[in-house]
This record gives C-alpha cells, structure tokens and sequence, in this order.
C-alpha cells in the first residue's frame, strides 16, 4: 500500500475463501472479499481472524494466500467467539487480540488496514468502535464485489477514521464490564463434578447465562450430563416454577401442539378433560427440551413462531396466553452440520443456539475421572470398609476412552461395586465395560464434507499419516508394535518414518 511494511487484518467470513459462483460477473468461481482485497493492495502480512465454525475456511483462505504469494506472511489467530452477532462477545475477543499482538499492531511502525467486508455486522461495528477510539492506528477497508464497479474488477475502498470528518470516540466504550458477582468456580453442590478447565468453564458459562433471563443450548455427546447442566440452571436463575423436561423425540406432528400448550375439553376426539401444557407446567420455571436437533422442520417452523414472542393458545381455545418460561435446550447433534444438510432450518438454529453452552465428553476430562469414580463410589457403596480400588484398576479406568461419557462411568462404577462382593477391592478383571465402541458409521459422519477444490487422496494420505504417527507415540517409537496396532506391516512404518524424515529435510 505504501513504503511502510503493510498489515491487513480480517474475520474469515462464509464467502471466503471463494464467493458464490452466481455473483461472478462471467461465470466461473469468483475469489471471496479477503483474496480479492490481498489480490488488489499490495499487503506484506495478512492476519486472519477465525470463529470456531470458520476454522476450515480459515485455514483453505490461508494456504490459498501462500499458493498465490508465496512471499507474504500469512497468520491465523483463533478467537473463542461463539456468537459472532454478540456485540460484546466480539469486542472482548478483538481486545484480546489486540493484547496478545501489541508488538505487532503498537509498537512496530506498520502502515496497518482492517478489512470489513468479511464477518457479520456486529464485527464491522466493533472494528469501527475500536478503530476509532485510537486503539488501533488503522484504517478501514472494504471490498466492492466486481459487479458494482465500474471496471469489473473488486475495488478496495478506505475510511480514514483519523480524519476530522469522523467524531471522536472515546476509548472507554471498549472496556469490559466487570462481573455484577463472583462466578463459582466450584459446581459440586449442584452435582456437577470436576475440576478440569473446558468443564469449570462450561459450568461457568451456564451459571452467567443462568442469571440472565436467556433461552439456552446445551451441546453435548449422549451422557454427557445435560439435564444435571439444566437442572443447575434452574437453581441459579432463581425461578420460583417447575424444572419440567421433556424429551423432543416423544413427540409427533399431530400431538405437539397439545403437549407443548395444552387442550381444553373437546378440543378433538379424545380430549375428556381440559389438560395444561408443558408450558403451563413450567410457568415461571424452566422448560428443559431435550434432542430438540431432531425435531422435523415442520414443527421448527411452529416452536420458532412461538418462541419470537411465547405467547399461545392451548388446542381448543380462543384466549392467548403467555409464557413465562426459561427455555434450555440440549442436543447431541452438530447443529451446524445439520443445517448445511438441509435437516434444520437456518433461522431456527439462529434462535435456539444465541447462548450455546459445549459441555465436554469425559475424555477431555481425564483429570475428572478420579473425582467423579470417588463420588459414584460413595454413592452407591453403602457398607463398611469403604470399597478399595487398586492403582491397577484406576489406570484401567483413566485409560478407557468413554463413549458412553460420564453415564457409562457411572454404570461401570455401580457393577464393579456389586460384582467385587465381600472382598471389597475393585481389581482389573471386575471392571468391564459395557458400552459399544463407535461402529464406523459414526466415525465417518465425523469427516468433512467435499467440497470444490476437495482432495480426496491428498485427506486419506493426512488420515493414514495421522495413525502412524499416534501408533508410535502409544508404543514409544517401537516399530514393530506399531505395525501391529495398525495391522500393516514392520516395513509400512519403517518406510513412514523414511517419508517423514525426508520432509524434515526438505
């Protein structure tokens, strides 16, 4: 751009790292806003900013940067937002980056640009906020699509927010708002036990939200302990109503309606008595709806209706009414992939999943296994010496992979308990475990979906890199155990290792 060394900084948007091919003014696949801005000025070091949902288009933006320019410096940073429309979501993770980067944004004399045409709205206005306030010296770019110009090219416009023309804001409209109280950084009381930080977190998280008067979702794998997390977010949010759950999948078209809002007498052949709704039942509490990500678009488009206002009318009668209720919903399904696949409506998601809340499977939380094996021990030995586990068993234990989660545990622990009889002492050969490993089917519901420019060869190549590499880390580098953890054989690692050491070289 100039003669000094120039930075662009830009979210990763969902038209990067290529458009939509409609918009390109003669066919074909047209770059997205950060190529074509890298494409236009002349930027020495790019910065690209990903949400977690943009970490692979991030990561495609990148490597298609270095394919192009080979020259330029190309960096990701990784942001912990959630909700990218969350003003102060956002503003805390850009101030966080700023942070982290102050030698590179502060103290080097960099001629330094953001570009806002990639992102939502409320990262525009945040970069605009902090820009202007002084907390960076940058200045605004964005990226007019070829078809409204005049040339046909993308044109790369710039806002200069230092000039006089714009008013002055003052710094103080980016600081964070401290905490109305301390967050707990102990849950057990609740029933929520551990220690590990991705669980304390998630605990935290539910506990804010909790007090905010905000519908919540809860994701996470089968036995996870979902209805534990909702259960203490009734308690914290004070409610002087019911914790009423109920389980989406037990529900059809025909019936939900009457489940959800009630009926009255004779509202259909069956109905004998009037009959309250979960929605009556939870008013002024919390209405728990479980496996709400397999719930048809039909009734999405019946329980978003509602939701944008939460009032009814129960089946039968003509008199609105409104609920007062807290809704969290859970599920075990990446909600976003099931949108791409056309199984949940996009507005739909956007209104459940505002306040998302990831609680960890158990294997993510090896540090919790010893503390969550003592409480199930307590609780389900009530006899006297106290049941004895060896250093044997509890490896065993800490070990297994846990697909059935926290719930899989908990069974595991009870028939140990029962099964070591009057001996009293958990061995090795009592614990077995009950749960079905993943069948491939589910392993593969795991891979990306292909995409253009996908690789079919180049991703089984890094999958079967990936296992050669694990398999010598769990046999500490011996060849011959790897091989048979894989079923390959000695020379398929030996030649591995030579192909590995090759690219070290180069």
């Amino acid at each position: 751009m100039g003669q000094r060394t120039s930075l662009l900084i830009s979210f990763v948007g969902a038209n990067d790292p290529f458009g939509k091919e409609e918009k390109a003014p003669t066919g074909g696949k047209p770059y997205g806003p950060i190529i074509s801005a890298v494409n236009t000025g002349n930027f020495d070091i790019i910065i690209l900013l990903t949400t977690p949902p943009m970490v692979n288009r991030t990561e495609e933006t990148k490597k298609l940067i270095e394919d192009l320019y080979p020259k330029k410096e190309v960096q990701i940073h990784y942001t912990a937002i959630n909700d990218p429309t969350n003003h102060g979501e956002v503003m805390k993770a850009i101030n966080k980056f700023v942070e982290q980067e102050n030698e590179l944004l502060l103290k080097k004399n960099y001629e330094i640009f953001i570009a806002i045409t990639s992102g939502t709205p409320a990262i525009h206005a945040c970069w605009l906020l902090v820009t202007a306030s002084g907390k960076i010296p940058a200045k605004i770019i964005y990226v007019k699509e070829a078809r409204f110009t005049p040339s046909g090219k993308p044109e790369i416009t710039q806002i200069d927010l230092t000039r006089p023309e714009f008013p002055v804001v003052s710094p103080k409209i980016t600081r964070e708002w401290k905490e109305e109280e301390t967050t707990p950084t102990s849950f057990t009381d609740y029933g929520l036990i551990g220690q590990s930080e991705p669980f304390i977190k998630a605990c935290q998280n539910a506990y804010t939200y909790a007090k905010k008067n905000v519908d919540i979702l809860l994701i996470g794998e089968t036995g996870t302990g979902k209805e534990l997390f909702a259960e203490m977010i009734h308690k914290v949010s004070g409610r002087k109503g019911n914790f009423v759950p109920f389980n989406c999948v037990e529900t059809t078209e025909t019936i939900f309606d009457s489940t959800l809002f009630g009926h009255k007498r004779g509202a259909y052949t069956g109905a004998i008595n009037d009959r309250d709704g979960l929605c009556k039942s939870a008013q002024c509490g919390t209405l728990f709806l479980d496996e709400i990500g397999d719930i048809s678009q039909s009734l999405q488009v019946k329980l978003l209706r509602f939701l944008e206002n939460k009032k009814y009318r129960p089946v039968g009668s003509d008199i609105e009414e409104e609920a007062h209720v807290q809704f969290v919903f859970a599920t075990n399904h990446n909600l976003e992939k099931r949108v791409e696949q056309g199984k949940m409506r996009e507005d739909f998601y956007h209104r459940i999943a505002r306040f998302k809340i990831e609680i960890p499977p158990l294997r993510e939380r090896i540090t919790d296994i010893h503390l969550l094996i003592e409480y199930f021990v307590t609780k389900f030995d009530n006899k006297s010496p106290k049941v004895q586990i060896t250093p044997e068993a509890m490896q065993k234990l800490t070990r297994h992979n846990w697909p059935g989660n926290i719930r899989e545990l908990k069974n595991t622990i009870e028939k140990a308990i029962i099964d070591c009889g009057d001996r009293r002492i958990i061995t090795p050969k009592i614990i077995s475990f009950t749960n079905l490993k993943p069948t491939s089917k589910e392993y593969l519901q795991l891979l990306p979906n292909p995409y253009k420019g996908f690789n079919l060869n180049m991703l089984l190549d890094e999958i079967r890199m990936c296992y050669y590499k694990r398999a010598l880390e769990i046999t500490n580098g011996k060849q011959s155990e790897a091989a048979k953890l894989l079923g390959v054989s000695a020379q398929a690692v030996s030649q591995y290792l030579k192909e590995e050491e090759k690219l070290n070289e180069d």
